[in-house]
């Protein structure tokens, strides 16, 4: 069961958007009964319950990127969902939300309700059909439908992020060694990543699983030893339980015990438009090979905010980029689509074609921005992050980037 419970509701749709949904999400079981009890498991309470009308409709679920969405109404009194439990195909309890705060479901009025998958950590890439339920608290009135989350494993929760190792270490410099590069592409719906190092006539390859922090804002680093702070991998993904809702903030403390906060101002006024917000903190030094060693030091990968990133996905499929803070010597690439980034092995001539091209490439090559070697921000300065789309240096704090 995760740690985290709490799930927002979302406003109304219109019915010409529902409607447009039951004609995509196609042969949806929708089922209603008064259950004996949510603790039982879905299989045994749609046996044992006795089906009813005229209270509680499920209309559609469609399964997306990351995230279920289920759109219900109710046919007569008005009834508060404050329960959402999710079951796999077995009938085994995956998940349970609670909306916070409860949903009301009016007569005639359709709702939308968003379940982000990365906050039901045995639902993080479970591919096969699940049982959505809504329940009240007593459990007296459920509603049931199911989808298939296979349909929904896209890359579109996919983020890419790329050091190339110091050129010159001046200011401004947009150079990459094509031969000195490591790279990842990790899904922050799920933690999963691939990372790759080049360098020294040498190459590294491994695939993980980094932290995704979805029940709490800090990050304590100065309580890991280094063997822990290692198995974090190359980066944390830390979760905003209230998806751009409301104001946040997440707060890294580093190795020594200086506290790195860094606020996440409220970006919509429902939920509803929000399926993920989630801030990226990257360690630029971690690769498979520098494991923890007495060489190495006690506060090695000392504070994980060599680059922060705050993504947020919304629902129409579009995200919103957000440059926290980032530092170093080191240039880095920031790379996002909603469809899908290019593969893993094309990153090395993604680099040489922005070479080649004046530090230019078009937007299907996924490059978000790049973080100029030796660039510290904030505060930003004029040669700091580079828009290899526009061409063109990026010069309002915060950078935002929109894309779609």
């Amino acid at each position: 069961m995760p740690s985290y419970r709490r799930l927002a509701g979302l406003s109304s749709t219109t019915a010409v958007a529902i409607i447009t949904l039951i004609a995509v999400v196609s042969g949806v079981m929708i089922y209603m009964w008064v259950s004996k009890g949510v603790e039982q498991q879905a299989g045994e309470a749609s046996e044992t319950g006795r089906i009813i009308s005229g209270a509680v409709k499920i209309d559609a679920i469609q399964a997306g990127p990351g995230y279920v969405l289920v759109y219900a109404r109710s046919l007569g009194g008005t009834y508060t969902v404050d329960h959402v439990y999710l079951y796999d195909s077995a009938g085994r309890l995956l998940g349970e939300l609670e909306p916070q705060p409860p949903i009301l479901l009016r007569p005639g009025e359709p709702t939308v309700i968003a379940i982000p998958l990365l906050l039901v950590e045995e639902a993080r890439g479970y591919q096969g059909r699940v049982r959505v339920v809504l329940s009240t608290r007593a459990g007296k009135l459920s509603a049931w439908g199911t989808v298939d989350l296979t349909a929904a494993a896209t890359y579109s929760t996919v983020v890419g992020l790329l050091a190339g190792r110091d050129v010159s270490c001046r200011l401004g410099d947009r150079r990459v060694d094509v031969n000195q590069i490591h790279w990842l592409y990790v899904d922050v719906a799920t933690g999963r990543y691939s990372f790759r190092y080049i360098g020294g006539g040498s190459v590294q390859s491994l695939e993980g699983t980094a932290r995704v922090i979805a029940d709490s804002n800090v990050l304590d680093l100065s309580k890991m030893t280094p063997e822990e702070r290692y198995s974090l991998g190359p980066v944390v993904v830390i979760v905003n339980p209230y998806r751009a809702a409301r104001d946040y903030e997440v707060t890294v403390i580093d190795t020594y015990g200086g506290r790195h906060t860094f606020p996440l101002p409220r970006l919509v006024d429902d939920p509803a438009k929000v399926v993920i917000d989630v801030v990226v903190l990257w360690e630029d030094l971690w690769t498979p090979a520098n494991r923890p060693s007495p060489q190495r030091g006690k506060n090695y990968l000392d504070n994980y905010i060599d680059h922060v990133i705050r993504v947020t996905v919304f629902t129409n499929s579009t995200a919103r980029i957000e440059v926290l803070h980032a530092s170093g010597c080191f240039l880095h690439m920031f790379m996002y689509s909603p469809r899908g980034l290019p593969s893993f092995d094309s990153v090395p001539d993604i680099v040489e074609e922005y070479m080649a091209s004046s530090y230019r490439l078009p937007r299907d090559r996924g490059v978000v921005y790049v973080k100029s070697h030796r660039a510290a921000v904030p505060p930003l300065e004029d040669r700091d992050i580079w828009d290899p789309v526009e061409g063109r240096w990026v010069m309002s704090w915060p950078p935002v980037f929109t894309v779609g």
